[in-house]
Parts: C-alpha cells; structure tokens; sequence
C-alpha cells in the first residue's frame, strides 16, 4: 500500500498526531513539491521546545498570500495545541468543533506522481482533539488519478495514557545542536514532570545523519 511506502515514525503525538509517515526533512528534499496549497489546507507546522521552533512547511500559498511560518498564536492564521502550531495561508476559526471519538479528526493526502516519483502533502482538520488526546491513524483509502496515486490517510481521536514508572514519556530529535522534533509519548502522573532539559536525557541515540534523539523520563 502507498502507506506502508512512507512509514518512518510518529509525526507529532499528543495534541497532534500518531501518523507514521516521513515528513520533509526526513524526505529527500527532492522528492518534495510545495504545491499550492488546497482552500482550508495547513500550509505549515510548527513545533515548539523552549524557545526554540522547528518549521516543516507543507505547501504554498497562492493569490499573494504568505504562509507565516512564525511562532504566533494570536495571528488570526493558527490552530494552537500544546506545544504544536499549524498555520493557514487565510484567516482561520479557533472555533473548531471538539471531536467525538467516531469523528474523522484530520486528514493528509500525498499525491505521488508515477514518472517524476514526486509527492505533493496537503493536511486539513476537520476538528480538534480534546486535552491529553492525540491523533491516530486508522483507516487509508487509495485513488487513481490522471496524473499519479492518491492515498488519504484519516485519523481520529485518541487519549494518551499516563506514564508507567520506566517509560520514556517523550524524545527530543536535535540535529547540530539545533531542535528539531519533539514526540511525547505518555503524560507524568501526579506531581511529576517530563523532564525538558537536554543535558539531563535518561538516554541518547545517535542517528547516522548525526542527528540524536534524547530520551527523557518521569521526575
């Protein structure tokens, strides 16, 4: 299945998403078109540690707008959740209806063109999780197309479980000391928090792009 093709690691976890995909920086930035974007679709995401953000933009818009690929979730162009930002070529609701846990939350489509071997993304939220959710994939449909293969990959609503007394409760990716994804797998029980601070990872990996993933726990 064209899925099973782009199957590399979670997207974004709790309060935005649990779909096993590559995103462009893990793409060859080759294989990538900024196409322009579709009405309603998210032209950008932004992911925030500290005070630092990583950009993944996700297409372009059109009509001489600009996507604003900035930390700002009072621009009238933003859905915020924790830690997460996704930005929209126009004006958009904050009111967004809260999912139910049968509703479609959101949606991705890559259109993979047979003779360039090209990939066009576009991402659109039909809804918002509720607090301490995040979204997983469950269903995927394929369309032929005139011109390639489109694949559509749907997503619901599901809440993050607390964290067991070893577990990982997220990983931070840097790459030259710069940060570049961050993955909370489960919430700290009680008073305890996950720790944020790099120098203290329970765990490190080093990724053969020299990128390295730190580990953190519980405390």
């Amino acid at each position: 299945m064209f899925y099973s093709h782009l199957l590399f690691f979670t997207f974004t976890f709790a309060c935005s998403s649990s779909l096993n995909r590559k995103t462009k920086r893990e793409m060859d930035l080759e294989d990538i078109i900024l196409d322009t974007c579709h009405q309603k679709a998210v032209c950008a995401h932004i992911q925030m540690h500290l005070k630092e953000t990583y950009v993944d933009e996700l297409c372009k818009c059109g009509g001489g707008q600009e996507c604003p690929l900035h930390w700002d979730p009072n621009d009238g162009h933003s859905i915020t959740l924790a830690y997460n930002q996704w930005k929209f070529c126009s004006p958009t609701s904050q009111d967004l209806p809260v999912c139910t846990r049968e509703q479609t939350a959101r949606e991705f489509s890559y259109d993979m063109k047979p003779v360039s071997k090209k990939v066009q993304m576009f991402m659109f939220f039909n809804c918002l999780c509720p607090e301490n959710h995040f979204y997983e994939f469950f269903n995927e449909r394929e369309e032929e197309t005139g011109g390639g293969q489109l694949a559509i990959i749907e997503e619901r609503c599901e809440k993050m479980k607390q964290c067991e007394k070893t577990q990982i409760c997220q990983k931070i990716e840097t790459l030259q000391g710069k940060f570049l994804f961050k993955h909370v797998k489960c919430f700290c029980p009680g008073d305890q928090n996950c720790n944020d601070d790099l120098k203290k990872a329970d765990a490190i990996d080093v990724g053969d792009d020299g990128s390295v993933q730190h580990y953190m726990k519980c405390h």
